[in-house]
């Protein structure tokens, strides 16, 4: 009796780099994968016959994205707010206007 079949298996590959994972809600390292299949008898891999790529992987939480949200970070979302005074738009980490010293509404 021989017990054979494929396996896949998603590898980290050796490029790496910061995310904002959204899982985890921080910035964490994140390395590209790659899911391989391989054929295996008595369940011990002999050759992969499929290598394709799968996306990012965080290191943290260990939860497999796609390769956009690498580029989505919420964090840079700054809102921004007018002075009733004088008009101007502001970041929303300013808690005051620098010109006239009146507080956002």
């Amino acid at each position: 009796m021989i017990i054979f079949g494929w396996t896949t298996r998603i590898k980290p590959t050796s490029r790496h780099g910061q995310f904002f994972c959204p899982h985890c809600q921080v910035s964490s390292t994140y390395a590209e994968c790659r899911r391989k299949t391989y054929v295996h008898i008595f369940f011990i891999p002999i050759f992969p016959i499929s290598n394709e790529p799968l996306g990012v992987q965080c290191f943290n939480c260990k939860n497999t994205y796609a390769e956009e949200v690498v580029m989505n970070d919420p964090r840079h979302e700054i809102s921004s707010w007018k002075c009733p005074e004088c008009n101007r738009n502001w970041p929303g980490t300013n808690i005051r206007c620098p010109i006239c010293k009146i507080r956002p509404n």
